[in-house]
C-alpha cells in the first residue's frame, strides 16, 4: 500500500494467529501455548476437553519446565501418556510453549503432520 504502513502483530498475536491457522489437523483433540507471561491462548477440537482446564494445563506444564530447570535438568520437551490420548509438549528458548493433546491411535501420514507441527513451532523464533 502506497502511503501507508502495514498493521503489525505482535509475536503473540502472531502465534495465536498460527494455532488458529494450523493446529486443526486429524488426531488433535485440544491444544494451546502458553506465554512466557502465563498467559495462554487455548482450541479444542474434541469434546472432554474444556479450554477453562486446557489453559491451566498449559501453566502447569510451564511451572514444570521451570522447576526441572532449577534443578538443572533443562528439557525441551515432555510427554505423558494416558489411556485414551497423550499430551506432547515443546517449549522453545524464548519460554512460549506449544502444547496438544494428540490421539493415541494416529494413521502413520497424521503422525507425520503433527510432528511436522511441532517442529514448525519450535522453528519459529520472533521477538516480542
Amino acid at each position: 500500500m502506497k502511503g501507508g504502513h502495514f498493521p503489525t502483530l505482535s509475536a503473540n498475536d502472531y502465534l495465536i494467529q498460527w494455532l488458529n491457522q494450523r493446529t486443526h489437523l486429524p488426531g488433535v483433540l485440544a491444544c494451546g501455548i502458553g506465554f512466557s507471561n502465563k498467559s495462554t491462548a487455548s482450541r479444542s477440537y474434541a469434546p472432554g476437553f474444556p479450554t477453562e482446564c486446557l489453559d491451566k494445563t498449559w501453566r502447569y506444564v510451564g511451572d514444570m519446565f521451570e522447576v526441572a530447570g532449577l534443578h538443572r535438568f533443562a528439557p525441551h520437551h515432555a510427554r505423558w501418556i494416558y489411556e485414551r490420548a497423550q499430551l506432547y509438549c515443546v517449549r522453545r528458548t524464548d519460554r512460549i510453549l506449544f502444547c496438544a493433546f494428540v490421539a493415541l491411535d494416529l494413521k502413520p501420514e497424521d503422525a507425520a503432520a503433527v510432528s511436522a507441527l511441532f517442529a514448525e513451532f519450535k522453528g519459529q523464533q520472533l521477538s516480542a
